[in-house]
């Protein structure tokens, strides 16, 4: 083979022998071989495309996911009745205890299975101690407060009783609401 100017000869690999080195005879059987190595990988290709479409597509793959949640615990309290202050008379002094009946109603909101914990908390409490009737149940509430559990799930309604029990120095009138009320997840 000659340059275009005609001054230098070139030959190719073929008659230089690389190729009949590696088998091929002709010129033409590389290309032929080359032809049908690409033709062989293009059906493999498109092969391998149309089988996993079409596994795909009829589901034959599956996966499994592990999902795990964690519902935080939550509580809420809405006082509907909640009395602003208490009257203490003197027949009450002279038996020794003032019963407030359905003082408070609360409406409580809870999504923990296992209940929630009312808390009362004293404040300017001129009393011994303060009996609490609570969905049942009979708690004591001291000057330094108290709590109990109770089975509340989901919104419902809970009304408490009072029985404060007065010390000896405690005098008729009209005292601030002794308790405060709150709610906790249990």
């Amino acid at each position: 083979m000659k340059s275009p100017a005609g001054n230098i000869e070139f030959k190719s690999r073929f008659e230089v022998g690389y190729a009949r080195a590696a088998g091929f005879q002709k010129p033409h059987d590389f290309q032929r071989r080359l032809v049908r190595a690409t033709l062989i990988a293009a059906v493999y290709l498109a092969f391998m495309c149309t089988v996993s479409a079409h596994d795909v597509a009829a589901g034959s793959f599956s996966t499994a996911i592990q999902v795990n949640a964690v519902v935080l615990a939550r509580t809420q309290l809405r006082s509907l009745l909640q009395p602003a202050a208490l009257v203490v008379t003197e027949t009450d002094v002279q038996q020794g205890y003032v019963e407030v009946s359905g003082a408070s109603l609360l409406e409580i909101y809870n999504n923990d299975p296992a209940g929630c914990i009312l808390t009362f908390e004293p404040s300017d409490f001129p009393f011994r101690e303060a009996d609490v009737s609570v969905m049942g149940r009979e708690i004591i509430i001291y000057p330094t407060g108290g709590m109990v559990v109770i089975p509340v799930s989901g919104r419902q309604q809970v009304a408490l009783n009072y029985r404060f029990v007065l010390t000896s120095e405690t005098q008729p009138g009209t005292y601030a609401w002794p308790l405060s009320v709150s709610v906790n997840p249990r």
